[in-house]
């Protein structure tokens, strides 16, 4: 019997020494702050909020993942994070009905915010822009939770500029950015570049293999579309000599796929692959002459990485009009050019590229150009902030409506 309880003790000690170092280990991790970041929808929100992620696991941060519905295409590489799906919804671009839905949405996506920070009680919230960032910004300055902001574009954001004016800080990726409110401290950091591009680099501009162009053109879906329909057309009118050196690698919509290559194959170009999706989009572009693509952040960030001289055609549509003003960036630093669709037609955009590729010299000076504006520290600058922040609780106020001191 004795031998019995003694055995029953020794266990329940065993227990207590395993219990011991878990509540301890728990402990520590309440005191190591945590990080909600909060984006949504499109990869040009969702790729920075993911590269500063990685930079702020490797300063120790605990991090949370707030987004919305579309947040569920979420598959970086910190996709095993904590991942919470809110109810959010753009208030723009609707009827009157739609406007009332979405904004009813809206609420309950700030009410299911505010109970989720008042549970995790986190250090900073960083929003990366989108509507679905919106909730969480609005929950954590009503709850006093420093917010600090990224704009990726050359123009604030809507969903950003709701939330600017009370934020601790709004980090830019653009040297200038139009529409920060008077008197809200920014900070120039650049756009963060994926890790998937960082391991391509460093990538010289190539030489020409036996007098190959190398074209790359490339747009989200609804650059395909266009390009699809316009491209084609314009190049099958170069010259029959020029053409047999051209190789296009061109992303074209899945349901556009078989009339463009029917186009292209009776062009007489050296050789023409299509497809809706390119995987290895950064080997692409390190083996590329010229780019044609739109003008999203991301797209200009990683054509200034690789040094890749471009053609910019700016998507009409954008808010705010922000393609525009992020291509006219580009094109001020030398390293490419931008043609708008009002005023593009055939001829002009043919005349372009014959001019580009028969004169290499003007190749190799505006990838010279976008090379010099190269920024692979973003992220980590980024992370510097946010800790910055997390530790003096925000930027002092003689820095109000200036730019904050590098962290």
């Amino acid at each position: 019997m004795t031998q019995s309880l003694l055995n029953e003790k020794t266990g329940a000690d065993r227990k207590e020494e395993k219990e011991e170092p878990l509540s301890t280990a728990r402990k520590k991790e309440k005191k190591v702050p945590l990080v909600v970041i909060t984006t949504g929808g499109s990869g040009g929100h969702i790729f920075p909020a993911e590269t500063t992620m990685v930079e702020l696991q490797k300063k120790g941060f605990r991090l949370v993942f707030m987004t919305d519905r579309r947040g569920k295409e979420f598959t970086g590489s910190l996709s095993g994070m904590k991942i919470y799906r809110l109810m959010a919804e753009s208030v723009t671009g609707k009827n009157f009905f739609s406007k009332v839905v979405a904004a009813f949405k809206l609420g309950i996506g700030v009410m299911q915010a505010l109970w989720l920070l008042c549970r995790l009680k986190p250090s900073l919230v960083m929003g990366f822009g989108g509507y679905a960032s919106v909730p969480t910004g609005i929950a954590a300055e009503i709850l006093r939770i420093p917010v600090m902001l990224h704009e990726q574009n050359a123009v604030l954001g809507r969903a950003n500029r709701l939330l600017a004016k009370r934020a601790a800080l709004v980090a830019t990726a653009f040297e200038k950015t139009e529409r920060i409110p008077e008197g809200v401290r920014s900070m120039h950091v650049g756009m963060p570049v994926r890790p998937v591009v960082l391991k391509h680099l460093p990538a010289p501009y190539p030489k020409r293999e036996e007098g190959i162009f190398d074209l790359l053109v490339f747009g989200g879906s609804q650059g395909a579309r266009f390009f699809g329909e316009f491209l084609p057309k314009a190049l099958k009118g170069l010259p029959s000599e020029l053409k047999k050196k051209i190789r296009i690698t061109q992303q074209v919509r899945a349901e556009n796929l078989e009339q463009v290559r029917g186009v292209y194959e009776t062009g007489g170009f050296f050789e023409v692959v299509l497809a809706p999706f390119f995987s290895n989009m950064p080997e692409l572009m390190a083996k590329a002459h010229l780019v044609v693509g739109r003008s999203g952040a991301s797209t200009i960030t990683e054509l200034f990485a690789f040094g890749r001289p471009a053609i910019l055609i700016p998507l009409p549509t954008s808010a705010d009009n922000h393609q525009v003003k992020n291509a006219y960036f580009f094109t001020e630093t030398g390293a490419g050019w931008m043609m708008t669709e009002a005023e593009l037609t055939e001829e002009s955009f043919r005349s372009r590229i014959k001019e580009l590729i028969e004169n290499p010299v003007l190749l190799e000076k505006a990838s010279a150009c976008a090379l010099a504006h190269k920024n692979t520290q973003a992220a980590l600058k980024t992370a510097q902030a946010a800790e910055k922040i997390i530790k003096q609780g925000a930027f002092g106020k003689e820095n109000k409506g200036q730019e904050a001191p590098n962290a």
